[in-house]
């Protein structure tokens, strides 16, 4: 049986912390049409059965055949669930993202509790991504994004489950999972070196003939084979269209001029800096440090960071604030590890402590960081009152392009009919 007597004020602080996403789950951020558009989807998905909803309309529809099996299935399936018993209000489709977020919070601490064989570790770990900024973010927001850190971190925390135990099958689970996310988003593409790293450590030259990696590439064929046969297959002429024009806002830097992957890497930097709240910054202190106490275990969670730094900066080139969630909980994991050892560690020197104290001071402030944003921004209840004052500006006899066009309000998500 598990105790976790020990860790009872890590326990406490993370049900506090429920509490608190719970709250604001509503009120931080404002409705994102993004949003909006993957609502209207789901919308259309029950009413016509069709994975293109009335946002979607006017271009891709008028030109191409099959144009609603482009999309991805797995999102507007889950929304659509959410939209069918609980109607569109925010209140409860935002439930959707946070009950996303709590299954990457579990990834997150059965990741953080394999590197380090502590429990207490684990809870670090769920606590140090339950509070942050991209948390806050993401963990409210009906987008893609939570749904592919959900199902790429607990790729991972499968495949070194797998390594550990020496359970193929579980391996091959990591697989399907990695190919899932692939399909919500073409982003999940990040977590595919991460998990080789994981299989390099662990295997080392063996991985050729392992087992567990074999049972990994199967699940990926197979969850590939699969999208080829949902989204590709039916229409090849219509995917590689409409993924031409995607490709357009969303190529990725790799696949440009050095001089633009470069650059791409800097802005990372900065972009690391901005929404982690220095965390990033608390992770290269914690990585000399770690060096210097000769704490072992964290070489694997950070080799695993940094191969994640650098896929995201060559593959995503919008580094929207959105998109932080897939790689953040990679420098919280590392965090909580360091956070684990440095007890174990050798007697720091006159510098090691004031870095020490520097990174620990950073750390604390940053957890505050999302108390700061959620109570700061504006109440949910005044952007319902400009979503009526928009209803109000509606003709009633307003027509869009001589057809009946239905409308989402960016606060209930509620149908306006204009006739």
């Amino acid at each position: 049986m598990l105790s976790y007597r020990g860790s009872i004020p890590l326990l406490i602080a993370l049900f506090a912390v429920v509490c608190f996403h719970i709250a604001t789950l509503t009120r931080y951020p404002s409705v994102f049409v993004d949003e909006v558009w993957l609502v209207s989807r789901a919308w259309a998905w029950l009413q016509t059965g069709s994975n293109f909803g009335p946002l979607d309309a006017g271009v891709y529809d008028k030109r191409l055949e099959g144009y609603d099996t482009f999309y991805p299935i797995i999102p507007t399936l889950l929304v659509s669930i959410f939209v069918r018993y609980f109607g569109l209000a925010i209140e409860y489709l935002r439930v959707l993202p946070l009950l996303l977020g709590f299954g990457l919070l579990a990834a997150s601490y059965s990741i953080a509790y394999q590197l380090s064989n502590s429990r207490r570790c684990g809870l670090i770990a769920a606590l140090l991504v339950s509070m942050s900024v991209s948390f806050l973010i993401s963990g409210h927001m009906i987008r893609y994004d939570i749904i592919v850190a959900a199902l790429g971190y607990g790729a991972i925390a499968l495949a070194i489950a797998s390594c550990r135990r020496q359970m193929a099958i579980w391996s091959f689970l990591s697989g399907l999972m990695l190919s899932a996310a692939f399909e919500v988003h073409m982003n999940a593409a990040i977590y595919g070196p991460v998990l080789l790293v994981v299989f390099v450590a662990y295997e080392r030259w063996e991985i050729i003939r392992s087992r567990q990696f074999g049972a990994f590439l199967g699940g990926v064929l197979i969850g590939l084979a699969v999208y080829i046969w949902l989204h590709v297959a039916p229409h090849p002429d219509t995917y590689f269209a409409m993924g031409a024009g995607m490709a357009a806002t969303h190529r990725p830097p790799l696949f440009s001029t050095i001089v633009e992957s470069l650059n791409s890497l800097i802005e990372s930097g900065a972009y690391f800096l901005e929404f982690t709240a220095g965390r990033i910054v608390v992770a290269l202190i914690a990585a000399w440090l770690a060096y210097k106490a000769r704490i072992t275990k964290t070489k694997l969670p950070g080799y695993m960071l940094l191969v994640g730094f650098i896929t995201f900066s060559f593959l995503i080139r919008n580094k929207a604030f959105y998109y932080m969630i897939l790689i953040s909980p990679l420098i919280n994991i590392f965090l909580a590890v360091w956070i684990q050892g440095i007890s174990n560690g050798v007697e720091p020197d006159f510098w090691q402590k004031r870095a020490k104290a520097i990174a620990s001071s950073i750390l604390l402030v940053s957890l505050a960081v999302p108390v700061y944003v959620a109570f700061w921004h504006a109440k949910q209840g005044d952007w319902k009152a400009s979503g009526e004052r928009i209803k109000q500006e509606i003709p009633k006899a307003a027509t869009s392009k001589g057809k009946k066009r239905e409308l989402l309000t960016p606060t209930t998500f509620s149908l306006i009919h204009a006739t």
